[in-house]
């Protein structure tokens, strides 16, 4: 496990400079973390009312999908690639 969270944590923080890098050249502004700005305002904050609610049903049929959407074209490509195990699945 230690060679997991060591890969784990060098690639958060690689992901997290290079996104405040970028959105801080494009948004003139240093530093710049738009995903922690709205993590802060929508929790810390707790102003997240101000853009309005939805009601619970909606992250099912809306948010959801939306989220998976791009892994489900994957899906295709991964059973033609995996060769076929019927024995484990039983």
């Amino acid at each position: 496990w230690g060679s997991v969270l060591r890969m784990g944590v060098i690639s958060s923080v690689v992901s997290v400079s290079t996104t405040i890098a970028i959105d801080s050249y494009f948004w003139q502004q240093f530093p710049k973390w738009p995903e922690m700005e709205v993590f802060m305002y929508n929790t810390y904050m707790n102003k997240s009312h101000n853009w309005g609610t939805e009601p619970f049903a909606w992250y099912f049929y809306s948010a959801l999908p939306r989220a998976l959407l791009g892994g489900f074209i994957l899906v295709p490509i991964s059973l033609l690639r995996t060769p076929p195990r019927i024995g484990l699945l039983l």
